[in-house]
C-alpha cells in the first residue's frame, strides 16, 4: 500500500513541475508577441522649392511605426487659413486596402480631419512609408505651419488595447511669396506737339477699361459630422488561471487513483 501512495506522490509532484515549467513558457510567448511600448511618428513632408501666391502644390503625411503593428490612424490637421487653402487629402501605399471616414475640410477654421484603418481580418503594417496626401493652394503672401492637434490625432496597434501608439509628431512650414510681375508699370509721358501754321488736331486714344478681377468666394464654413471611435485591438494570449485550473483538476484526479488502488 506504502507503494501505491509513493507512486502517486511522484505522479503529482511530475504534474505540477510540468505545469509550472508550461506556464513560464507560454508567458514567455505572450510577452514577446505582447505589448510595445508606443513608438510611432507621424510628420508632414512640404515642397522643396518655393510656393507662390495662387500656385497648387502638394504635401504628405508620412509614418513610421517603430515596434508597433499599426491598424489605423485618426488625423486632424492645422493651418493657418489665410495662407492656405486646402483642397483635397487622400490615403496613400502604407495603410492597404483602406477604409476612411471624412475627410472634412475646413478652410474658415483651418482644419482637415482624416480618418485612415485598415478594414477587419486586414494584416496590421509595420515599418515606414507615405500615410496620405493633401493637395493644397496658396492662397496668400505669408508663413502658415502644417501641424498636428495633438489631442485629435492617434494611431492604434495590435496587441495595444486601444491605446495611442504615437511618440512623434512633426510639422512642416509653409512660405508663400508674392506672384512674381506683379509690379505696376509706369506710363511714358505723351511726345508735345510743335506748333504749325495750321495746326491738325491729334487723335487721343480712348483709355482702356481694366476689368477688375472677381472677388474669390469665400468657401462657407463645412460642419463637422460625428465620428464613431476606431474600435480598440483586442489582445491575444494564453490565460496563466485557465492552465493552472486545468492543472489542479489533474492532481484531483491522480490522487483519487491514488487513493483507490
Amino acid at each position: 500500500m506504502k507503494t501505491k501512495y509513493v507512486v502517486a506522490l511522484i505522479s503529482i509532484l511530475i504534474l505540477v513541475g510540468g505545469i509550472v515549467v508550461g506556464a513560464v513558457l507560454i508567458r514567455s510567448q505572450v510577452g514577446k508577441s505582447g505589448k510595445a511600448a508606443p513608438s510611432t511618428s507621424l510628420s508632414i513632408t512640404g515642397p522643396l522649392q518655393t510656393i507662390y501666391q495662387g500656385q497648387e502644390f502638394t504635401s504628405t503625411i508620412d509614418i513610421t511605426t517603430g515596434e508597433n503593428y499599426v491598424a489605423g490612424t485618426e488625423l486632424l490637421i492645422r493651418f493657418d487659413p489665410s495662407v492656405l487653402e486646402v483642397i483635397s487629402i487622400t490615403p496613400s501605399s502604407f495603410l492597404v486596402p483602406a477604409d476612411t471616414v471624412g475627410p472634412v475640410i475646413d478652410n474658415q477654421a483651418g482644419t482637415v480631419y482624416f480618418v485612415i484603418l485598415l478594414p477587419p481580418g486586414a494584416d496590421p503594417k509595420q515599418g515606414s512609408g507615405e500615410l496620405a496626401s493633401m493637395k493644397i493652394k496658396a492662397k496668400s503672401p505669408g508663413t502658415s505651419q502644417l501641424s498636428f492637434d495633438s489631442g485629435g490625432t492617434l494611431a492604434v496597434a495590435l496587441h495595444e488595447g486601444g491605446q495611442n501608439v504615437i511618440q512623434n509628431l512633426s510639422p512642416t512650414t509653409i512660405t508663400v511669396a508674392s506672384s512674381t510681375g506683379g509690379g505696376d508699370a509706369t506710363p511714358s509721358p505723351s511726345p508735345t506737339p510743335e506748333a504749325t501754321d495750321t495746326p491738325t488736331p491729334s487723335a487721343t486714344a480712348s483709355p482702356t477699361s481694366t476689368p477688375a478681377s472677381p472677388a474669390s468666394a469665400s468657401p462657407s464654413p463645412t460642419s463637422s459630422p460625428t465620428i464613431p471611435p476606431i474600435s480598440e485591438i483586442p489582445d491575444t494570449g494564453v490565460s496563466l488561471p485557465t492552465i493552472v485550473g486545468f492543472g489542479v483538476g489533474l492532481m484531483l484526479i491522480v490522487g483519487s487513483f491514488a487513493l483507490f488502488y
